[in-house]
Order: C-alpha cells, then sequence, then structure tokens
C-alpha cells in the first residue's frame, strides 16, 4: 500500500517493562521527519482509558501502532474490530504474547519498523479475536481468557510493584498454585460434550502462548476460526502435581496429561457456581457465578504484517 495518511500512535506508559519519554520522543521526531500526519494518546494511570480513546477513535486511521503490552492491545483492539484498521504492537508490556505470536521483532528496532509502516511497506493480515459474553457483561480477548486459577495469577501478578515479564509471572504461578488453588464446580458445554464437576483452572486461547511464554495453547493457530480450551479437573490433584502440571505447560507438553482437557471449537458455554476471578489478556475482572457464553469473532482483528 502506498504512504500512509493519518497514523494513531497509542502509548501507555505504565506497561509492564516502562517507556522512556526519550523512547517517545524519538518516535515524535522520527513521525515529524517523515511528514506523516498523526495523532497519539497517552494513557496514564490516572487518566480515563475509555473516554480518551472514544475521542481517539472518532478519526480515521490507516494504521495504528500501540506502544504497550497485552493489556494495552485489550483496551484498543475493540475499537478496530470489523473495521479493517491494521494494528501492529511494539512490546513494552510485561507479557507481550500477541506481539510474539505475530511478529516477535523485540522493542529494539523501533525506529526501523515505524518507518516501514508509515512508508506503508506492509501487509495486512486478518486474525481472529474471542469474545466472553454473560449476565450484563461483554468482554474481548485478543490473546487469551482465562478464570480460577488463572484469573489468580493475572490478579496477583498485576498487583506486582514490579512486573518483569516470563521469570516473574512463573514465580507467582508457583505461589498461587501452592497456596491458591481452590476447586470451583463448572457445568462446561463444548460443542456437545458436556463436563459436569470441580475445575482448578480454565484456558481459552486465539494465539499459542500466554503469561508471558506458557504454551498454553500449542495447537493454536490465529485465524482457524476455532478457540483452545484447556481445563484442568479437579478431582485428585495434590500441590506436587500441580507444580508438575505447571512445568508441562510451561514447555508445552500438558496436551497428553489425564487431568488437562484439551480441545478446539468456535465456542463453548460454562455455568459456574461462584463468583471468581477471570482475565483477559492478563487484565483481571471479578467474575460473578452464572452463565457464560465464550466464543470466536473469526477474522475481525486486522494486523500490519511485513
Amino acid at each position: 500500500m502506498g504512504k500512509v495518511k493519518c497514523l494513531g500512535i497509542i502509548v501507555n506508559p505504565n506497561a509492564g517493562k516502562g517507556i522512556s519519554s526519550s523512547r517517545y520522543r524519538d518516535i515524535l521526531e522520527l513521525l515529524e521527519k517523515e511528514k506523516v500526519s498523526f495523532m497519539h494518546a497517552y494513557l496514564a494511570e490516572t487518566s480515563d482509558t475509555k473516554e480518551i480513546l472514544d475521542s481517539f477513535f472518532r478519526e480515521k486511521f490507516d494504521a495504528v501502532i500501540i506502544l504497550g503490552g497485552d493489556g494495552t492491545l485489550n483496551h484498543v483492539a475493540p475499537y478496530t474490530l470489523g473495521t479493517g484498521t491494521p494494528l501492529f504492537v511494539i512490546p513494552f508490556g510485561s507479557g507481550n504474547d500477541f506481539h510474539a505470536t505475530h511478529w516477535n521483532t523485540g522493542a529494539g528496532r523501533v525506529r526501523s519498523i515505524v518507518r516501514r509502516i508509515v512508508r506503508g511497506d506492509f501487509r495486512k493480515r486478518k486474525v481472529d479475536a474471542g469474545v466472553v459474553e454473560g449476565p450484563g457483561m461483554v468482554r474481548h480477548f485478543f490473546n487469551s481468557f482465562g478464570f480460577g486459577l488463572a484469573g489468580m495469577v493475572a490478579r496477583n501478578e498485576n498487583r506486582r510493584q514490579k512486573k518483569k515479564g516470563f521469570q516473574t509471572f512463573f514465580l507467582t504461578a508457583l505461589k498461587d498454585v501452592l497456596f491458591n488453588a481452590r476447586p470451583i464446580h463448572v457445568h462446561l458445554n463444548l460443542g456437545g460434550e458436556v463436563y459436569d464437576g470441580p475445575i482448578l483452572t480454565l484456558h481459552a486461547g486465539i494465539n499459542h502462548r500466554e503469561g508471558g511464554g506458557f504454551r498454553t495453547f500449542p495447537l493454536a493457530k490465529p485465524d482457524d476460526g476455532l478457540v483452545d480450551v484447556v481445563f484442568l479437573k479437579g478431582k485428585r490433584v495434590n500441590k506436587l502435581s500441580l507444580l508438575m502440571k505447571l512445568r508441562k505447560v510451561k514447555d508445552g507438553k500438558h496436551v497428553e496429561d489425564r487431568d488437562v482437557v484439551y480441545i478446539q471449537l468456535p465456542a463453548f458455554s460454562f455455568n459456574i457456581e461462584q463468583d471468581t476471578v477471570a482475565h483477559v489478556d492478563g487484565e483481571d475482572f471479578d467474575l460473578p457465578a452464572g452463565p457464560y457464553m465464550v466464543r470466536v469473532l473469526r477474522k475481525q482483528i486486522t494486523i500490519v504484517e511485513f
């Protein structure tokens, strides 16, 4: 495509690895040098993210660059669903799983990447998204959704004052496995197959990894119209066994574990009998008891591809 006419830049200075003001100024100087029209939104910690993005996306962009991580993407990407506006994420988050799936360029090539996008030196690719719908709730995810132990790990990691990526996330998971693993009774309808009983954790993913490097969904493809569902049955699983299973998930070797269910399908539903904690793309929230539906929005997100 030709040179972009209007570029959107969204910056989250609170993302896990931090974005220095000098790096941001460097990008702005490059955009001015390239003489491209651009708008930028700055998502400070005390700002109203929704209000800022509502205003920002009244403008039509030829491309949008996000300086942040999976959590920032989760706030931004719903505004581009079905619009064809291509996204690129420069990985300044603590997990960066979406970036690792689609680009894996790191944060060191910022200038060259931005220059290519500005000059239109890229292709467009459509990939899947997911949505969780329940009583009075609609939440999108672009990498993964989870509840139970999955949600608790995300919450405890988000409460850490310093987040450094996979190593700290792995340590948080270890602590939660040892001290916070509690079974939840759930009724799952998996495309006609029903499971009714206790589980410790459930994960649903579009891409192959989450948590900064856990290969939770090793069979996932980002544009196949399927969500990969992984859950751990809550019976007969002691803490030592849980630690062994956590190690398997790290390496993507849990698929054949007898206590783990792994299934791919376009949609599924579940009903939980008690409140729990959940997350979308690492952003934690309270999930009240009740019925929910999870489904794939096939090829509704457009990304930059080099």
